[in-house]
């Protein structure tokens, strides 16, 4: 299996040709449109090609990858998708400055304004040259730039430890594509070379402010070891942060509309309602309509999967009205669990009593996500393409026959490749029969 993980695509390619799986069998429907690869971070270092086979095992009906400033991993997954038959979508995520709510916490911790949004159902890359390509390189070189920048202050903070971002920090993304948990797992591992482990302990002491015997038991741990330098070094209040402002990050409704100049579904994202800026729940999505969004990330276990009985009732209840304002809204939900830290689920659990009210609303807008994506890929005919908006009277139609392409078996290759044959009006009229005889006629 780890020869999928290899960062040359031609062995992983080769890897899945041989690989003979087995898939189990399951009697709830499961979605997670929302893992990261190893192309921004995933904890486990899978690549695309890997999460599809381990959807496929695990019999996942609506899989997903998402990765932060890139998108490099879509034609990966998507051929991967095909030759396992899964229902397949690619998303994009980044982090914006959103000026609307510019002096209130939205949901990066002590950041005004900063905002996570994403963009769902990436069907295609942008053709070099084009605008879009260029503003994807310009989103890809403003997180190469804030990488650069944390580097160089905690380089100034721990000379003893300095790395170099060219050499030791790229060169743990396949695309060149790190991110700060990638910088942070560097100079973990350059401390731990740098030092014995009890020099090792005394040099971060000061820094993580904890006592010598707890630091040495998170020494066995490495993931949550790194947790604590993350917050000691990056995030807020920490010996290398800097604070950012509007100039740090790009526009939230610049993003959306390059997510939809490139044919997806732009995405607005929730964590969990408490912040300032989130409180205002309704007026926050609706704001956020107003200027692209068209469907809402959530992820659901950081929301319900907590220990705090007290803090556990305050986000389910925030949980709850949200996805109240987002259905009465016709947002599609797109959800998953992330994989960017160990111990997470791998997919949710709908049938738990907090996420189950939901589970319908979370299938659907799965289904409506993947139809999307697929519509897309073969035909053109995208959630937000102009022939959509003529076609159907109101959004809640439209969010039906999306679904209904969603809901439809994954394609595998022979079927793939027979309608990629097809001229657009035909290959369209094929998905149509397909969805009223609820399988595929190819």
């Amino acid at each position: 299996m780890e020869a999928l993980n290899d960062f040359d695509l031609k062995k992983r390619e080769s890897a899945l040709t041989e690989y003979i799986g087995v898939k189990k069998t399951k009697s709830s429907p499961s979605v997670n449109l929302h893992t990261h690869t190893f192309y921004s971070y995933n904890a486990l270092g899978w690549s695309p090609t890997r999460y599809a086979v381990e959807c496929f095992e695990n019999d996942v009906d609506y899989t997903g990858i998402i990765d932060f400033d890139t998108l490099e991993g879509l034609h990966e997954f998507y051929n991967a998708g095909e030759l396992l038959s899964l229902r397949t979508t690619v998303g994009f995520e980044t982090r914006s400055f959103y000026q609307r709510f510019k002096s209130l916490e939205i949901d990066s911790p002590g950041e005004p304004g900063v905002h996570y949004i994403a963009g769902a159902g990436f069907y295609k890359l942008p053709q070099k040259g084009c605008s879009e390509d260029d503003y994807l390189n310009k989103l890809r070189a403003m997180a190469d730039n804030r990488n650069q920048a944390l580097v160089k202050r905690i380089n100034s903070c721990l000379p003893e430890i300095a790395i170099s971002y060219e050499k030791d920090v790229l060169s743990t993304t396949p695309g060149g594509t790190p991110t700060e948990r990638h910088i942070i797992s560097v100079y973990s591992k350059r401390a731990k070379k740098h030092f014995e482990i009890k020099g090792d302990s005394k040099y971060w002491q000061p820094i993580l402010k904890l006592e010598i015997e707890e630091l040495e038991r998170l020494f066995h741990d490495t993931a949550k070891l790194e947790d604590k330098m993350r917050s000691a070094l990056a995030k807020k209040g920490g010996v290398a942060y800097e604070q950012p402002d509007e100039n740090t990050f790009p526009a939230t409704e610049e993003v959306w509309a390059w997510v939809k100049a490139c044919g997806a579904i732009p995405t607005e994202s929730w964590l969990d309602g408490t912040s300032a800026g989130e409180q205002l729940g309704k007026e926050l999505l609706e704001s956020s309509i107003e200027i692209g969004a068209r469907a809402l990330n959530i992820i659901p276990d950081r929301n319900w999967n907590i220990k705090d009985e007290k803090e556990k009732a305050l986000k389910v209840k925030n949980l709850n009205t949200v996805i109240q304002n987002a259905v009465a809204l016709d947002l599609p939900l797109h959800i998953g669990t992330e994989g960017n830290k160990l111990g997470l689920r791998f997919i949710d659990d709908l049938n738990v009593s907090t996420l189950k009210p939901h589970k319908e609303h979370f299938i659907k807008g799965a289904q409506i996500i993947t139809g999307h994506a697929l519509l897309g890929r073969f035909v053109g005919f995208s959630y937000l393409c102009e022939d959509a908006d003529r076609e159907f009277i109101n959004t809640t139609d439209k969010n039906i026959f999306f679904a209904a392409v969603g809901a439809l078996p994954g394609l595998n290759k022979i079927q793939a490749d027979r309608l990629r044959l097809m001229v657009r009006d035909k290959g369209f009229s094929s998905i149509v029969d397909s969805v009223k005889a609820g399988y595929w006629l190819l």
